[in-house]
């Protein structure tokens, strides 16, 4: 780790990112001489060619070593950059970066925001946010706040329950039948998410309703993008009682199925950093969430 050549990873990694010296160059700020040099610099250390010598044009064509390195050099000097970039955000104190889902964070945390802000005004909020359930927690984060059940491998504890509900638009309702019985949802539009907790045959079986084949229809990454569907009039959705709530009240979505929702105990989970040492501005922000969740 100590002789790692830091300096030329990173002007490859700028050469792989911009396919060009000078490109590269221009992006670092400094002498189109330079970044050659520490790029041939790179090849003698390695060994291998990173860039075909036999292909001379305005894009470089890199080697097979050269793909893996600059992939690799890519990704790595990513993570430090924002390492290094949640080091100086928290370095007054009054900083917390919290780790959540896209969805989480747009149906239910961010419209609850600004009423922490006016429990804890000296305390600044940074979201980080990934669409993937497989991902990483992001060690760096003071909170994580994640969709359930709480993988085995995490320390987390469980903080808020849901139930799940068919909702439509009011225009989707009209036009459709204006279907109020669990029945009549064998003859609509679903619409799905890939939240393994909110699936139409999770619900199916619970409710014991036989909705029959509920592999067509069309499917969806993020809760957020659904319920945006569902709204538009594009079918049913089955949505988490807590990422509707707005909706609901405007009059966006409805929900008239009677009878057809079921609960989600233990549906989402949190986990602070720092043990028994957390930071007052975490511990405000943990209390506070979990006084929201209890609403």
């Amino acid at each position: 780790m100590n002789d790692l050549p830091l300096n030329a990873l990173r002007a490859f990694s700028a050469v792989y990112q911009t396919a060009g010296l000078r490109s590269a160059a221009r992006k670092l700020g400094v002498g189109h001489a330079s970044i050659a040099r520490q790029v041939r610099e790179l090849e003698t250390r390695l060994g291998v060619a990173l860039i075909d010598p036999e292909r001379q044009g305005r894009s470089l064509v890199f080697t097979p070593y050269g793909h893996a390195l600059g992939e690799r050099a890519r990704s790595a000097l990513d993570e430090l950059s924002a390492a290094v970039r949640d080091v100086e955000e928290r370095r007054l104190g009054n900083a917390i970066l919290v780790d959540t889902s896209p969805s989480f964070a747009v149906r239910w945390l961010l419209p609850r925001l600004k009423a922490f802000k006016t429990v804890a005004p000296w305390v600044d909020v940074s979201l980080n946010v990934e669409e993937s359930r497989s991902a990483p927690v992001n060690r760096s984060a003071d909170v994580v706040l994640r969709m359930g059940p709480i993988p085995g491998e995490q320390r987390g504890r469980a903080f808020m329950n849901d139930a799940l509900l068919p909702v439509m638009s009011p225009d989707y309702w009209r036009d459709n039948g204006q279907p109020t019985v669990m029945e009549a949802l064998t003859k609509q539009r679903l619409l799905h998410d890939r939240d393994p907790q909110a699936t139409w045959q999770h619900w199916a079986r619970l409710t014991g309703v036989a909705l029959g084949d509920t592999s067509g229809g069309t499917r969806f990454t993020s809760a957020d993008v659904l319920l945006q569907a569902a709204e538009r009039g594009l079918g049913v959705a089955l949505a988490r009682k807590r990422f509707i709530e707005e909706s609901l009240r405007a009059g966006i979505l409805i929900a008239p199925i009677e009878g057809a929702m079921i609960p989600l105990p233990d549906a989402y989970w949190s986990l602070l950093s720092g043990g028994a040492r957390v930071r007052s501005a975490v511990r405000m922000f943990s209390d506070w969430i979990l006084s929201e969740a209890k609403k």
